[in-house]
């Protein structure tokens, strides 16, 4: 990322909680950072720059695990997607926003599932053309997702991808959490 003519970097640090220190700086990039997610066997770290792709490194040693593993945006236009929230499954899948661009130009931001032994996406959420912030159920059965630019949030089934509803909600730069037991929704806005 660019301010003014310098390149602005950000590190991503590893504390340990116990002795309440900086163990190590496990990667540098040339953006601010918008997301990060450890795996369920704490061994990897997604990290969501704001403008850089993102990419999945092992933890401790902060090494790109492999080409697989260097999760490729859809197209140049996606260099440019922001990550508000990643979150990587039980199963080690991945869930992530990516970019395209349509026949008309037009940005889309849109969710997807990774799979690091298929190295793609399994299936995709859209619904609007913002679609970022997320939260997933407890038992991974529901993901509610809304969109940025209009007032409306999806209700979906996570394996599937499949809008179970939808409902509007007020404008503006919303976050989103679903209770333990996917019972309740809250929308924050900002």
């Amino acid at each position: 990322a660019w301010s003014g003519d310098e390149v602005v970097t950000s590190d991503v640090a590893l504390w340990d909680l116990t002795s309440r220190e900086q163990v190590a700086v496990v990667a540098t990039v040339t953006a601010s950072i918008e997301a990060l997610a450890f795996s369920p066997d704490g061994k990897k770290l997604a990290i969501g720059p704001r403008y850089d792709p993102m990419v999945v490194i092992s933890i401790p040693n902060g090494e790109v695990l492999d080409e697989s593993d260097v999760v490729p945006d859809e197209d140049e236009n996606a260099l440019f997607s922001r990550y508000r929230t990643l979150k990587f499954l039980k199963d080690g899948r991945l869930v992530r926003p990516v970019r395209k661009i349509d026949e008309q130009g037009v940005r889309i931001d849109f969710l997807q599932v990774w799979d690091r032994d298929l190295a793609g996406p399994t299936h995709s959420f859209e619904l609007g053309n913002a679609l970022k912030s997320f939260a997933i159920s407890a038992d991974e059965s529901i993901l509610v997702a809304t969109d940025d630019n209009l007032p409306v949030l999806g209700v979906f089934e996570l394996e599937t991808g499949k809008l179970l509803c939808e409902t509007a909600v007020a404008f503006g730069n919303k976050r989103v959490a679903i209770s333990a037991d996917g019972q309740q929704i809250t929308v924050g806005y900002g």
